[in-house]
C-alpha cells in the first residue's frame, strides 16, 4: 500500500489541555497575519483540508466543520421551529451564517464580530466556509465588541447564537451573568439562545458545573447537548437556553420541521441525529441534574 509523503516539516500544535498537544502537519501556509486582537493563520493541512487558527488554536477545518456548524445552528432552529430574526455573536468563518441562511423562515441575520481581519482573511482564503454568506442581502455584519452591541441594541431576536472563542471554564470569559442577562432581554417571546461551550470534561470540572448552575439560575429552561468533533479530539458541548420550556418533539414532528423549513440538505443533522445529540452518555447527562 502506497503512502502519501510530504516534504513539509511545518507543524501546527494545538493545546488541548495541560500535558496534551495535538499536532497537524501543514502542507501550505495560505495566510498568516496579526490583527489588533490576535494572530490569524489559514493553512492547508496534509490531508488536503484547510484550517483556521487564531492565536495558534484550531478553530475549524473544512473536513469536518459541518459537524460543528450544523449542530450549532440547526439544533436551536429546529427547537424554535420558525426563526425569522437571528443574532450571531462571533461571525468567524461565515459558516454559521451559511447554515442559518438554509432556513426559509429566516428574514434577517445580524453578525457581530470584533475582529474584521478574521472576516476578511476567511472571505479570501476560506470562501468554501461562508459560500457567499457575507454578501447575502439578509446578512448584516457589525464590527464591534459584542458587549457594546448588547448595551445599545433595541431589537428582539428569535434565536441568539454565541459562537465565541472564550472557554466557559475561564472565570474571566465574557459570557458572564451580565452578558447572559443582556442576551436574555433581547430574546423574542419564544426565543432560544445557544452557546457553544467548549469541551465536556470527562473528569469533574468545578468551573463547568459552576457555569451550568449560573445559566440554570437565569433561564427557565436549559438543555445540554454534545457532539464529537474529530479535529478537536473532544466531545463538544452546546447549551440551549430559553424562558420557555424546551421540549424534545417526536421524530416525525422534527422530520416535518426540517422538511418544511430547510431549502438545502444537511450532511450531519436529521431527525435521528437531533434526538441523538440530546441523549449523550451517562456521565454527560449528569451535568444537567
Amino acid at each position: 500500500m502506497s503512502q502519501k509523503r510530504s516534504n513539509s516539516n511545518i507543524w501546527m500544535t494545538d493545546r488541548l489541555s495541560i500535558g496534551e498537544r495535538y499536532h497537524s502537519l501543514i502542507s501550505q501556509v495560505l495566510y498568516q497575519g496579526k490583527s489588533q486582537y490576535q494572530n490569524i493563520s489559514v493553512v492547508k493541512l496534509f490531508n488536503e483540508s484547510k484550517a483556521l487558527y487564531l492565536d495558534n488554536q484550531l478553530q475549524s477545518t473544512t473536513a469536518d466543520e459541518f459537524i460543528y456548524h450544523e449542530s450549532l445552528i440547526h439544533i436551536p432552529f429546529i427547537s424554535h421551529k420558525n426563526p425569522e430574526n437571528v443574532l450571531i455573536i462571533g461571525a468567524g468563518e461565515g459558516a454559521t451564517a451559511r447554515e442559518a441562511l438554509k432556513w426559509n423562515s429566516v428574514k434577517k441575520i445580524t453578525l457581530i464580530e470584533i475582529d474584521e481581519d478574521v472576516i476578511l482573511s476567511c472571505n479570501k482564503y476560506l470562501p468554501e466556509m461562508s459560500l457567499g454568506a457575507y454578501q447575502d442581502s439578509k446578512v448584516e455584519i457589525i464590527i464591534t465588541d459584542a458587549r457594546d452591541f448588547l448595551k445599545n441594541n433595541k431589537n428582539k431576536y428569535d434565536v441568539i447564537i454565541c459562537d465565541l472563542c472564550d472557554q466557559i471554564f475561564d472565570e474571566n470569559n465574557i459570557l458572564n451573568n451580565s452578558f447572559l442577562l443582556s442576551c436574555k432581554n433581547i430574546l423574542s417571546q419564544n426565543g432560544i439562545m445557544c452557546i457553544q461551550s467548549g469541551e465536556i470534561p470527562v473528569i469533574q470540572n468545578p468551573l463547568f458545573e459552576k457555569y451550568l448552575f449560573l445559566v440554570k439560575s437565569l433561564f427557565l429552561s436549559m438543555k445540554l447537548y454534545s457532539v464529537w468533533i474529530p479535529s478537536y479530539c473532544r466531545n463538544w458541548a452546546f447549551i440551549l437556553l430559553s424562558d420557555n420550556k424546551i421540549t424534545l418533539n417526536s421524530i416525525e414532528d422534527i422530520k416535518n420541521t426540517i422538511n418544511c423549513n430547510l431549502s438545502q440538505n444537511l450532511k450531519f443533522i436529521n431527525e435521528k441525529a437531533y434526538l441523538g445529540l440530546f441523549h449523550p452518555p451517562k456521565y454527560i447527562q449528569e451535568f444537567e441534574k
